[in-house]
């Protein structure tokens, strides 16, 4: 189970993600990205690293633009698996 998500608080973004693998002993590895949307495309603005051993949380904060939409994007490997999710979207 990988569940990224985003609030927003006035500018204060919070972004998160919950890696929960099937064995307790899955190692996870990769990066939490918050993206920016510009035009069509999506814009990385920030980053940090996945590192862990079983159930995986991470909660980061960032101050975001006011009327930029912003998402939360996971790449990781948990154990044999291959992750590349992304959370809803926020406007701030």
């Amino acid at each position: 189970m990988v569940i990224p998500s985003i609030s927003v608080s006035g500018t204060q973004l919070s972004v998160s993600v919950l890696i929960s693998p099937k064995k307790p002993t899955t190692t996870t590895t990769g990066t939490l990205y918050l993206e920016k949307k510009v035009g069509n495309a999506w814009t990385e603005v920030a980053s940090w690293p996945i590192d862990g051993t079983g159930t995986v949380s991470i909660t980061k904060n960032y101050r975001g633009t006011k009327g930029v939409t912003y998402h939360t994007r996971v790449v990781a490997t948990t154990g044999a698996d291959d992750i590349d999710l992304v959370s809803t979207e926020r406007t701030v």
